[in-house]
């Protein structure tokens, strides 16, 4: 009877903390969203406006853009027939993305390709956001900078002609912001994990999970933007040299990047043991 009565009492009290906890967390997402209201609106505002202007040929003109999405929609074509890498090996997390909305939802792949630039572009827009607001002190510089971005073009019509585009790159340009911003959080905020009463020799957090997700997704979706993720990881790394040197840092985020790599390269290692040679893009690439 003491048992039972130690176990419901331990349980009633277990269920009591974890209710506790759950009231406190909502309260503070309600006061943090009351505090940061007006910096949601603007940035509401500038992901709508982002998503009207990237999203012209997709709402105004129905067509693709670009003669390369001709090849790409080619590709997710003979993907639906049971073909991978039809044309050789070649990043396909793009394909693989509206390959899976087509089998799971039916939507026609020419209507998936011509919207999925509205995707692109929120996640996009919400990436760099995620990315300034860790970087800069004033919570609003990173919208003045997305406004910015959003209003000037330094690079004549180019710079802005690709983005909306459904293209491999585009398409994985968020994982660059994702990439840089996990890995600074992750120098910022990592410590010893205590487990079963012993503290980790190596500093492992979530924030390594999810840089190591980062980095295998931008390789899934083009070699490109690992390129550019990586110059903007090492421009921040510059910052945190001390901590790099020191093993608890440099040991899990190596091994985390090795795993996020091979986690990408898996299917690519399997096609290259059979046989399957890389297309042709990928030597200038």
């Amino acid at each position: 009877h003491l048992i039972f009565s130690n176990n419901g009492q331990t349980k009633r009290q277990q269920f009591h903390e974890f209710k506790f906890k759950v009231r406190r967390h909502f309260q503070k997402i309600k006061h943090d969203f009351q505090f940061k209201a007006l910096e949601y609106c603007l940035l509401l505002l500038i992901v709508t406006f982002g998503v009207i202007y990237f999203s012209y040929g997709a709402f105004q003109v129905h067509t693709y853009g670009s003669y390369d999405v001709f090849t790409h929609h080619g590709w997710v074509n003979e993907m639906l027939k049971g073909t991978i890498f039809p044309d050789g090996i070649y990043p396909m997390g793009m394909h693989c993305f509206i390959y899976s909305l087509n089998a799971l939802f039916g939507i026609r792949v020419y209507n998936i390709m011509i919207f999925l630039q509205c995707i692109h572009i929120i996640t996009f827009l919400l990436s760099a956001y995620a990315l300034l607001r860790e970087i800069f002190y004033w919570r609003f510089t990173p919208l003045f900078v997305l406004a910015l971005f959003l209003t000037i073009n330094v690079n004549r019509y180019h710079g802005m002609y690709r983005l909306p585009l459904t293209l491999p790159m585009e398409f994985g340009l968020h994982t660059q912001f994702l990439c840089a911003l996990f890995f600074i959080r992750y120098m910022k905020n990592a410590k010893s994990i205590v487990r079963r009463g012993k503290k980790s020799k190596l500093f492992w957090d979530a924030d390594l999970l999810v840089f190591a997700m980062a980095l295998a997704a931008s390789v899934i979706s083009h070699y490109y933007v690992t390129i550019m993720a990586f110059i903007a990881c090492v421009s921040f790394a510059l910052f945190y040299c001390k901590k790099l040197v020191d093993s608890k840092y440099l040991i899990p985020l190596m091994l985390s990047a090795g795993c996020g790599c091979l986690i990408a390269m898996l299917g690519v290692i399997g096609a290259l043991a059979s046989g399957i040679p890389f297309q042709g893009s990928i030597r200038w690439g």
